[in-house]
């Protein structure tokens, strides 16, 4: 996910001044990681499609959603596009419903900010919906219909459960997990971008309305995830590396999209919002920071397991 929207990012700010280069490199390495994690579930059969497994699937889904948009914003091949807006929606849609049943009957008793995953994977799908409306001709009704779906469905079922989750662990977060602290940063970017590439002529100003509410919404929220995650990182308590480093840099990339997008909107354009643009390119500057951070400990530690492993068999 991370880098699927990483590569979409580079292409969208630096294109301009670099060309789709830095963008290509990044969206090579984001479908090597995609085709050896698809390798390695083929191989394995992990994790299962069991409830308690759907905020992994929640993830797939939206890492199978962000690289067809990567790949038709960078290289125009809708094909892919389509592909993985089919694939990732009928996922996302069932992840999000199989958890809520999940969640329903179950009442996990360890709330964490990974419940939320598989609840703001449809939001991506609003996203890319939007985004293929625009070249599916006399399917775009249609496409966008479900774009509004999603965007619906992910809306009234995350907020709550965030809302539900910030109550139950605020202001602890797990050391090893602090990275986690992002996640409700999806849905707030996510949502900011999907309404405005949903919104017709007569709601682009309703667009901008929640997009700026949306973004507000995310400051404090942003702050503290900065603190939580970053506090434990640079912490005297070390931090070790597990998958969750990477819920640091999605969120972040959501957050950029959607500010990017709202910046370019006529109706943010018209009251003064052009500055937006400037923010999310700070943003980039952190997502690519957590992504060279994540990355950084995933390596260390590959590492460390192969010298273990050769030590082993001398």
């Amino acid at each position: 996910m991370g880098l699927s929207i990483s590569s979409s990012l580079i292409d969208a700010h630096l294109s301009p001044v670099l060309g789709h280069l830095p963008a290509e490199i990044m969206l090579g390495v984001a479908t090597l990681v995609f085709l050896a994690l698809s390798a390695g579930f083929i191989k394995y059969r992990n994790p299962g499609f069991h409830s308690d497994d759907m905020p992994a699937w929640g993830m797939v889904s939206m890492g199978i959603l962000a690289l067809g948009s990567a790949y038709s914003l960078i290289l125009d091949t809708w094909l892919i596009h389509t592909v993985c807006w089919a694939v990732g929606t009928v996922l996302s849609l069932m992840t999000c419903i199989k958890y809520l049943k999940y969640l329903f009957f179950n009442h996990p008793t360890d709330p964490a900010f990974a419940l939320g995953l598989p609840l703001v994977a449809p939001m991506v799908s609003a996203t890319s919906s939007a985004q293929l409306a625009t070249q599916v001709g006399e399917w775009s009704s249609l496409v966008h219909g479900v774009g509004v779906f999603c965007f619906v469905v992910a809306l009234v079922t995350g907020m709550p459960i965030f809302t539900f989750i910030y109550r139950r662990t605020f202001p602890k977060v797990p050391i090893n997990f602090a990275a986690t602290a992002w996640i409700p940063m999806g849905l707030v970017g996510q949502s900011t971008a999907a309404a405005q590439l949903l919104a017709s002529d007569q709601w682009h100003f309703r667009a901008m309305v929640y997009g700026v509410a949306m973004l507000s919404l995310g400051v404090p929220l942003s702050v503290y995830a900065i603190a939580k995650h970053w506090g434990a990182a640079l912490g005297n308590t070390p931090m070790s590396y597990n998958p969750s480093w990477w819920a640091s840099t999605f969120p972040v990339g959501t957050c950029c999209l959607g500010t990017h997008t709202l910046s370019t909107q006529p109706a943010a354009l018209a009251w003064g919002l052009g500055w937006m643009d400037t923010v999310s390119a700070a943003l980039l500057v952190l997502l690519l920071l957590h992504v060279t951070w994540a990355a950084f400990g995933a390596i260390k530690t590959a590492s460390e397991h192969f010298k273990v492993s050769q030590m082993s068999h001398a």
